[in-house]
Parts: structure tokens; C-alpha cells; sequence
């Protein structure tokens, strides 16, 4: 039989060894409990489509693949396939759903536009069945990439985009009946002055004079890649665009009623790839 000297002994040791202070260990993050709610109502709305031939598989060469499978309720959300957290809050910062096999369509008032700290939100390659574009992308104010191209949306690209001043990244192109307004466009270049990639390929910009595209001088700083490929525009571009400090890659093809006066190049312009295919020079 153990004394209680000893006893005592070994417990005093076993709380030297094992202190109650855990702050040096690493913490996993927890997820946001309303954010996991409205990550799993977002889900609910679609349907999966069977992985097989489709524009994931035609454009990237891979069957698509579907990361909402991984999301339960009994589950971190932020483990979840597809899903961000920020280490200290457990908000969702980040979501790729990226050729995900996603179906159906997406509503105004989706529960995707709850997660306001969603730094990142890339949707392409899924099919929204034409939706309308939700003006709800614009209450996502902490965004600084999104991309929506290839998902098939249709309408009018809501003002409230130009509200997205954080804006490093942003892919609307290849969206079969999707257009911006000219005011939209113009509010959303000075808004977001730190845009580096902007994608509008196969956008109806046909409301867009190219006096309004000129507003892209401001961002001369940070501009490097612009994808405005068939997009309808018209009229005569400020040859300036093409010459924009930072700017490495430029494709206007497909703009048959857009005029663009080539500049002289020196061998000191950041210009990497140039596509002016079917316009008038």
C-alpha cells in the first residue's frame, strides 16, 4: 500500500510535468458556427453532377470533382474540402469550388453572401443554369480575388460590384448573356485601384465607350494581365492601354468594330503576350 507522502509526490509531479498553461501549443482552428450553417445551406440548393465529359473536362483536361461531398455537419468546416479559415477567428476566408460539379441555380438570397469574411471565392467551371447575376458578390467586401468565368451566369452585372475596392483579381469571363453597364465598369476601375487581373473575355461590353475603357490608365501600376477577347467592343482604344508599365499580357481579339493604333515598343516594355487577331489596326 502507497503512502499518501507518496502519493502526494507523484501528483505534484505529474502537475510539473503537465502544466495547466497550454498556450504554447498549436491551435487548430475551430470553424465559425454560422459560417459552417451557411456553408451547408449553400450546399443543400444544388446537385452533383456525375464526373464526366463537360466543359471541366474539356477546358482543364480533368473530369470534375465534387469537394462539397467532404462537408458535414459533424465536422471542422474548416477541414473541409474547398474551404479557408482564418487561423485566430475560424471565419471562412477562402473557398474554391473550382470545377466542383456544382448544378443548379444560384438565388439572391444564398446563404454564400453571409460569409462576409471570404477573402477568395473562385466558382468557375460549374454550372449555375444561367442565374441571373446576385448582386450579393457585392456585400463580400473583404474579397480581393473572385472568379466567376465559365459558370453561367446571364443579366447585368450588378452595380454593387463596384463596391469590391479590395479587388486584386477578377474573372467574369466566358458567361453566355452576361453584360456591364458603363457606369458599373467606370465605378469599379476607380474603386478597385489595385486590380492586377482582370477577365472579361466573351462579356457583352457593347454599352462600353472607349473613353471608359481609358479609365484603366489608372491603374497603371497594377494592371498585368487584361482579357477582353470578344467582348463587343467599338470606337477607337487610347493606344496608351497597350503600353501600361506593367502590363505582360493583353488579349482584344474577336473586337472586329474596335480600332487599336499600335505604339512603338521598346525592348524595355513588360509586354509578354499581345493577341489583336480580327480588329481593325
Amino acid at each position: 500500500m502507497w503512502s499518501s507522502k507518496f502519493l502526494f509526490v507523484v501528483l505534484s509531479c505529474l502537475v510539473f510535468h503537465f502544466p495547466s498553461d497550454t498556450s504554447s501549443l498549436v491551435q487548430m482552428p475551430l470553424c465559425n458556427h454560422h459560417d459552417a450553417s451557411a456553408l451547408l445551406s449553400f450546399k443543400s440548393l444544388f446537385t452533383l453532377t456525375p464526373p464526366g465529359p463537360g466543359w471541366c473536362a474539356a477546358r482543364t483536361g480533368v473530369l470534375c470533382h465534387p469537394k462539397t461531398e467532404s462537408w458535414r455537419n459533424v465536422t471542422d468546416c474548416c477541414m473541409w474540402e474547398g474551404v479557408s479559415c482564418d487561423t485566430k477567428s475560424g471565419h471562412v476566408i477562402g473557398l474554391d469550388l473550382s470545377c466542383s460539379c456544382i448544378s443548379g441555380e444560384l438565388h439572391p438570397n444564398s446563404t454564400l453572401f453571409q460569409l462576409t469574411h471570404l477573402q477568395t471565392l473562385n466558382l468557375v467551371l460549374n454550372d449555375f443554369y444561367d442565374s441571373p447575376m446576385p448582386s450579393g458578390f457585392g456585400h463580400l467586401l473583404a474579397l480581393t480575388h473572385l472568379n466567376l468565368s465559365l459558370a453561367w451566369f446571364t443579366g447585368v452585372i450588378p452595380s454593387k460590384f463596384c463596391h469590391l475596392s479590395k479587388l486584386v483579381s477578377l474573372g467574369l469571363g466566358t458567361n453566355n448573356g452576361l453584360t456591364i453597364e458603363q457606369s458599373t465598369l467606370e465605378k469599379l476601375i476607380v474603386n478597385a485601384t489595385d486590380l492586377r487581373e482582370l477577365n472579361f473575355d466573351y462579356l457583352d461590353m457593347s454599352l462600353i465607350k472607349p473613353s471608359s475603357l481609358s479609365l484603366l490608365l489608372n491603374l497603371s501600376v497594377s494592371l498585368v494581365s487584361l482579357r477582353l477577347q470578344n467582348s463587343s467592343l467599338r470606337g477607337k482604344l487610347d493606344n496608351a492601354i497597350l503600353c501600361l508599365p506593367n502590363l505582360q499580357y493583353l488579349h482584344l481579339s474577336k473586337n472586329p468594330d474596335l480600332e487599336v493604333e499600335l505604339p512603338k515598343f521598346n525592348s524595355s516594355t513588360p509586354l509578354r503576350y499581345l493577341d489583336l487577331g480580327d480588329i481593325t489596326k
